[in-house]
């Protein structure tokens, strides 16, 4: 050791000093390969990971030392030129024996998910020193996705290795295997001070464990975690970590973060003749994962954003939920760089992604670029499983994994496309490319069965895969979704690409045809109205919100197929004003539920931003054009008064949206907006309008061209309900012009540019 390096550790310094510019000092090793050094004294922890802690010092002038001289300069020109090492083999026996110089030093690179995070949770500490060891190397066989994966992920039929697979197969199975990554890769000291703040939340147990009841008892499976999934994780990690998670930086907790870098990087190995009870312990325990700890965060998350901010389990452990939820998501946004360095692609990895996603989108709000980003990813981890391709029952995948992976699928497509048309974008996951089968009604616990145990549950299904019992869960919900939603995407696809008036027409009458037969095929029981269900108070909350989206699945698609038709064939918007007052009705039904609002808020809200908003503000349109016409019929398709009741409730459920919610500000413009439409159609009254006559055809429409607030040069029209199709509009009234709702997307950029400015109302 220099002197230098020996001053600074009697002295007690904790650093090794700072250069001209103010950073920390990096020592020789790190400095010459150009690596990020934790600069730990008196040997940093990559020195202790490549083994060369002899090596390691940190000269306070690097620049200035004399030339080397002697065995080290000989090596390192050997290094640069090999004929010397073959004329003078003699230097290695020398310099090994007096010091252990590695020739070959693969350059490592710090992990690449920490670059983009500086948040104080993954901040460094001080550890005890210890050195890492190699991880398990990956094995080379055939994963539980049914293909080859490898490093690069799902390679499909036109990728260079199908010819390999395809052709050498049946000669060499070795030259096959051979094309996948087989490599091994240390921990090192650095990468676990960054990790280690991550479990801090776990200290807190008890609110941990009374946010996970809470989520499983009131969401009834809205998750894809199911219940006894997560019951057994945090049994085993209590029993095996509790000290650990005691509090303080402790050596115990250290080798706990050690544990968990181990076995994310380790692969979550799976057969056909593994039980659910070996999967799901191969996640937690001694053998916890990153993806557990990110799973349970991130449901923690969302119980909290779903409950009332008044909550008593809030107020008695005074915890700000705002401040909570994003911790979570901080927590869960760490977990996931830590997997992409570890390079971990597995289930529990894409149902991280996923359940992130859905965090992210109650933080932020469904149209944040961060929800959007994080959407992108999921669909990427998805497809680089080749879960889009194969979710059966096969040699490597039991029955209960291939059934959540068929859930896990169906909810990232529902949520891709719920997305897309959201913003008016194109689809990132396509059913073109996808085979994507409905999973099975099971309830979660069904899922553990096995042998006749589970012939029985399979013998209580009907033919279409749905149970007999006219039990309602979300694996209904999903089952239910899946059609309707490839129907979805036919009309964003329709809306965003460029047909012929014939070719829109010709599709619409199919898409039409299918939805109806679809909806015909459902089980009786899914297919009630609110006002067939007399019991519907009595419903469960989250039931209640399982019906209502159900219905809502079957009338959006109407509603966006009408939309398109009035923007690409000059269709009447008569049937789209009786969809939208449909949907309106079943939005406004569900809000009148109070323990909905104080349960399962998050979901009420999005219902009303993505359903309510697109009926609500159709309705408003149309009926302030029936107020500003000239002239109109005594069969006024929108009753005036109760109209104005309906829109005015719906405009207070908008404003009781909570602050915190990532839906607030959109919320919070609707109700500006539609509250403002209600005042000026209430102005109108003063005006007397002429009576007009009864005809039997419907005044002529045509578009208005002039819209003031640029929104066509902002946002792409796509979903458009065409521009406003009204009759003679009188210019010198006060309203300067109607809205032209284009997709969700643009009518919120509307919303925004609008100056509406406080209600009186």
């Amino acid at each position: 050791m220099s002197p230098s390096v020996a001053a600074v550790s009697s002295g007690g310094h904790t650093t090794p000093g700072y250069r001209r510019n103010g950073k920390l000092r990096a020592c020789e090793p790190c400095r010459k390969k150009k690596l990020r050094c934790d600069h730990a004294v008196p040997v940093c922890g990559r020195c202790v990971a490549r083994e060369q802690s002899e090596r390691c010092i940190y000269h306070p002038q690097p620049l200035s030392r004399a030339t080397e001289y002697g065995p080290r300069r000989q090596i390192r020109q050997m290094r640069r030129n090999p004929e010397i090492s073959s004329r003078r083999p003699q230097v290695f026996a020398i310099e090994t024996c007096s010091s252990p110089i590695q020739l070959e030093e693969p350059e490592q690179r710090e992990p690449s998910g920490y670059a983009a995070y500086d948040e104080p949770l993954l901040g460094p500490c001080e550890p005890p020193t210890r050195e890492s060891w190699p991880t398990q190397p990956k094995s080379p066989q055939q994963d539980s996705c049914g293909g080859k994966c490898g490093s690069q992920g799902f390679l499909g039929t036109t990728s260079h290795t199908a010819i390999f697979s395809e052709a050498m197969e049946n000669f060499s199975p070795a030259l096959t295997s051979s094309l996948v990554f087989n490599g091994e890769d240390t921990i090192s000291e650095g990468e676990i001070n960054h990790s280690y703040n991550i479990v801090a939340f776990l200290e807190d147990r008890n609110m941990v464990d009374l946010l996970i009841e809470r989520w499983y008892e009131h969401s009834e499976g809205s998750c894809i975690c199911p219940g006894f999934v997560m019951k057994q994780w945090l049994e085993q990690v209590w029993r095996h970590h509790d000290n650990a998670l005691a509090g303080g930086h402790t050596a115990t907790k250290w080798r706990l973060c050690e544990s968990l870098w181990r076995n994310t990087r380790s692969p979550l190995l799976v057969g056909k003749a593994t039980s659910a009870s070996t999967w799901i312990s191969r996640g937690t325990g001694e053998n916890l994962r990153w993806q557990v700890i990110g799973l349970v965060a991130v449901v923690a998350g969302l119980c909290a954003a779903c409950l009332s901010p008044s909550d008593v389990l809030f107020v008695n452990n005074k915890v700000i939920v705002s401040d909570f939820v994003n911790k979570m998501a901080e927590v869960s946004r760490a977990c996931i760089a830590i997997c992409r360095s570890c390079n971990a692609m597995d289930d529990l990895f894409v149902w991280l992604l996923y359940e992130h996603t859905r965090l992210v989108r109650a933080v932020s709000g469904e149209g944040s670029h961060d929800a959007y980003r994080a959407g992108g990813e999921t669909n990427d981890a998805l497809i680089t499983m080749g879960l889009h391709q194969n979710t059966l029952v096969n040699d490597e995948v039991p029955f209960f994994l291939s059934e959540l992976r068929k859930r896990l699928v169906v909810g990232i497509y529902a949520m891709e496309i719920s997305t897309a048309v959201f913003l008016g974008r194109p689809t990132r996951l396509s059913h073109q490319y996808c085979s994507i089968s409905p999973p099975l009604d099971l309830a979660d616990e069904q899922l553990t069965l096995e042998g006749t145990d589970l012939e029985a549950s399979l013998e209580c299904l009907d033919l279409d895969g749905f149970n007999k019992g006219k039990r309602l869960s979300r694996t209904t919900w999903l089952k239910v979704w899946l059609p309707f939603d490839q129907l979805r995407e036919e009309v964003l696809n329709l809306a965003l690409g460029q047909y012929t008036r014939d070719k829109v027409l010709r599709q619409a009458d199919g898409i039409q045809q299918r939805s109806v037969e679809q909806w015909g095929r459902l089980p009786s029981f899914l297919r009630k109205t609110q006002d067939e269900l007399a019991e519907a108070r009595m419903l469960k909350p989250v039931e209640v919100l399982f019906r209502t989206v159900l219905r809502q699945d079957y009338l959006s698609n109407e509603l966006l197929l009408q939309r398109v038709l009035i923007q690409k064939t000059g269709a009447s918007s008569a049937k789209l004003i009786g969809i939208a007052q449909e949907v309106l009705r079943d939005v406004l039904f569900i809000t009148h539920r109070y323990d909905i609002a104080s349960t399962i808020q998050t979901d009420l809200a999005f219902l009303l931003l993505i359903h309510g908003m697109r009926s609500g503000a159709t309705i408003a349109v149309e009926l302030l054009r029936q107020e500003k016409v000239a002239s109109c019929p005594e069969n006024a398709q929108l009753p005036r008064s109760q109209t104005i009741q309906d829109l005015s409730v719906f405009a207070a459920r908008l404003g009781a949206v909570d602050s915190s919610s990532g839906a607030f500000r959109m919320c919070d413009q609707g109700r500006n907006a539609i509250t403002s439409i209600l005042n000026k159609i209430l102005d109108l009254r003063s005006v007397q309008l002429p009576d007009c006559q009864q005809s039997d055809q419907q005044p002529p429409l045509i578009p208005i061209p002039q819209l003031h607030l640029d929104l066509q040069a902002q946002a792409p029209r796509s979903l458009d309900l065409g521009t406003c199709l009204v009759t003679e509009v009188d210019q010198n009234l006060e309203f300067e012009e109607l809205v032209t709702l284009g997709n969700d997307h643009d009518f919120m950029r509307w919303l925004e540019n609008a100056d509406w400015g406080p209600s009186d109302s």
